[in-house]
């Protein structure tokens, strides 16, 4: 394989972690990423047009291009631009799903009926890059153009290796390590999987649909059913049916991932049972709550009640005030792109959050909000109350995100910023003596938590 010119790092794939490790943040700059430098649907289009004249070329043999027999059928021949012959006659390729990925188009008058269902980029790692069926690992674009299939474009990654590249947030190294971890408990993918089964054996075995119309085993037909349904189930229903008709629901209150659904059933059956101390040891009986809160008297002063900061959970207790956001299987806190919406954001934090970031992590500049634009946006809340980030115990990189940030905040607040670990206040909810509550969170912890 010396005389292949392949990708960027010389390398088919990463055999040695560390190897990925090196090469990483490059790999993550050159991957376009949602809500920040996607290329628009005319973009696409235009790369489209712009590789036709690559890959349906008919010349014989374009510059530096190389031809090898494909593996699999020697009938194939497999060039190193991503070009495909075959019977030794250069194939059409197209993106005929709109999948945003090549196949081969049937020649007309060709008796023989040719493979019109592995991706072209398939082709071209088995014959240049060693995949093989079967073998775990995934061929990833490097710029996420699925139109460009040369050898250079393309190499193999293992899912984990994958993941890491396509996040929308770039992970630091102690992140990265632990994403990489082949004992990492926690993946999306264990816990949909795990919901999935939850769903068949306790709720139904019919499934909801996405955007794109396709129907997901971890979605749900109805957003009702989304709400442990032992011990409160009347009273979760009232609340989703008062949240509901503010048009607080959000839409995806159907996945079994939804972190909504998850803080109804997380934080609900305390505050029915009035064990506020559960969740911090300062709240009394006489703590009022609520859920999908905006804080009306605040530091933001936007006219539009949709532009403030909504919080998933609120407590008050004789004046102190505690913020809360759930995290489930989300990939990370939020960010702002300067490319979406800059100005209107740019705005908000001249006119609300830069005197309170000044304030609080006076070091962090606004492209470092921005970053963290959710995190930061709940921490700025600090200078009003205790702000909680919930999230699973295994969420080890949200939980670094939060640890960091505290980092950049001056002492006087740092401590009054924490993280609740779902599985610490499920625990502590277990041990009361009431066996109402006791059914519930081993529900709870079923549904959730025993993936």
């Amino acid at each position: 394989m010396s005389d292949i010119k392949l990708n960027f790092t010389g390398k088919a794939s990463f055999e040695e972690k560390n190897d990925f490790e090196k090469f990483y943040e490059e790999l993550w700059k050159r991957t376009p990423h949602y809500n920040a430098d996607w290329p628009s649907d005319e973009e696409i289009e235009n790369k489209k047009r712009e590789y036709q004249k690559l890959y349906n070329n008919d010349s014989e043999k374009l510059e530096n291009e190389q031809w090898k027999p494909y593996p699999d059928d020697n009938r194939y021949l497999v060039s190193t631009l991503g070009r495909i012959k075959f019977n030794k006659k250069i194939v059409k390729q197209d993106d005929k799903n709109k999948k945003g990925y090549l196949v081969l188009v049937q020649p007309d008058g060709e008796q023989e009926v040719i493979n019109t269902s592995t991706y072209v980029y398939t082709f071209v790692a088995k014959t240049f890059l060693g995949k093989k069926d079967g073998d775990g690992l995934h061929v990833h674009h490097i710029d996420n153009n699925g139109y460009d299939c040369s050898v250079e474009n393309l190499i193999l990654l293992t899912p984990e290796q994958h993941r890491a590249v396509h996040r929308s947030r770039k992970l630091n190294k102690e992140q990265l390590k632990d994403f990489l971890n082949p004992q990492r408990r926690y993946s999306e993918e264990r816990i949909k999987l795990h919901l999935s089964d939850y769903k068949v054996n306790k709720i139904t075995r019919e499934c909801g649909t996405w955007n794109n119309g396709k129907f997901y085993t971890h979605i749900l037909p109805t957003k009702e059913a989304n709400l442990i349904g032992v011990s409160y189930v009347d009273e979760l229903q009232t609340l989703y049916g008062k949240i509901d008709a503010k048009k607080g629901i959000h839409k995806y209150f159907s996945h079994l991932t939804s972190s909504q659904a998850l803080c109804f059933n997380l934080f609900y059956p305390l505050c029915i049972e009035k064990y506020f101390n559960l969740i911090d040891k300062r709240c009394t009986e006489a703590t009022n709550f609520a859920f999908e809160h905006v804080e009306d008297n605040s530091f933001e002063k936007c006219t539009n009640p949709k532009d403030k900061t909504n919080f998933d959970f609120f407590m008050i207790c004789n004046g102190a005030k505690f913020f809360f956001e759930v995290k489930y299987t989300e990939e990370t806190f939020g960010y702002v792109s300067s490319v979406l919406d800059g100005d209107r954001h740019d705005e908000k934090y001249q006119n609300y959050y830069k005197a309170q970031m000044e304030k609080i992590a006076p070091s962090v500049d606004e492209k470092g909000f921005f970053d963290n634009y959710q995190l930061w946006r709940n921490i700025c809340h600090v200078t009003e109350g205790e702000v909680y980030f919930v999230c699973l115990k295994d969420r080890t990189d949200l939980i670094q995100d939060v640890e960091d940030s505290k980092k950049l905040c001056l002492k006087d607040y740092r401590e009054h910023i924490h993280v609740l670990k779902i599985e610490d206040l499920v625990k502590k909810a277990l041990e009361v003596r009431n066996d109402k509550l006791h059914v519930h969170y081993l529900e709870f912890f079923d549904k959730y938590l025993n993936y």
